[in-house]
């Protein structure tokens, strides 16, 4: 890596053994294929740096992505510490959170797939473009045992499934909430109430031993 320049295009893929450490990639390197940095540390990914296929950087410590970091692929963030997401942040399939001790995702968070944008925002109410300040995501965010993250971001649309599981912190969902695919909630025990707008689009809402939830929404919609 200290080989690397800026906007350097790397074709081939590559796999960096979890003993190496203080990893920097330059700003605006391209990766035609996979990165897998999984059980690195130190491991920063300057702006603009894209990855053509997946992004492994999971049992990582000590993780920066600046913004405008770019994966079209999966990004797997599972067991991680330390992790600092900068938005924009755009990520073209899965996202996995798991086990990592994230405080917050970026404001402004947007998850896509593929669909018809024209019936979430008749649905939601609104006419909102891609969120290019936001964390952009285009396939399902699954988080698991997340225990800082008390919140979730300003607007999110989840156009897959939206996957929050034991993440005992989380109290509320404090804005408009649109998901495309199936929204679950398991065992989040600090988890009281929706606040705002909810509607789940396509999908089934699934809210299992979450103990401090109180009641539904006057606002859900389940289609």
């Amino acid at each position: 890596f200290d080989q690397m320049r800026v906007d350097e295009v790397i074709n081939e893929r590559v796999h960096v053994p979890s003993t190496v450490s203080n990893i920097v990639i330059p700003a605006g390197v391209v990766f035609q294929f996979n990165l897998d940095l999984s059980g690195c540390s130190n491991v920063t990914l300057n702006e603009r740096v894209s990855v053509i296929g997946n992004l492994k950087l999971s049992g990582c410590s000590n993780v920066t992505l600046n913004k405008l970091v770019r994966v079209n692929g999966d990004l797997d963030l599972e067991n991680s510490t330390n992790l600092t997401l900068n938005a924009p942040l755009n990520v073209g399939n899965d996202v996995n959170l798991n086990n990592s001790d994230l405080n917050e995702l970026p404001t402004g968070a947007e998850v896509r797939v593929t669909g018809d944008d024209t019936e979430i925002h008749t649905l939601s109410g609104t006419r909102r473009k891609n969120d290019q300040n936001g964390f952009n995501i285009g396939g399902n965010l699954s988080m698991k045992n997340c225990n800082k993250i008390n919140k979730l971001p300003t607007d999110l649309i989840v156009r897959g499934n939206l996957t929050i599981n034991s993440c005992n912190d989380l109290k509320h969902v404090n804005t408009e909430i649109v998901v495309g695919g199936d929204l679950s909630l398991d065992s989040c025990t600090g988890f009281e109430k929706f606040l705002g707008h909810v509607v789940v689009i396509k999908g089934t809402l699934f809210i299992s031993h979450c103990y401090s939830f109180k009641n539904m929404p006057q606002t859900l919609k389940v289609s």
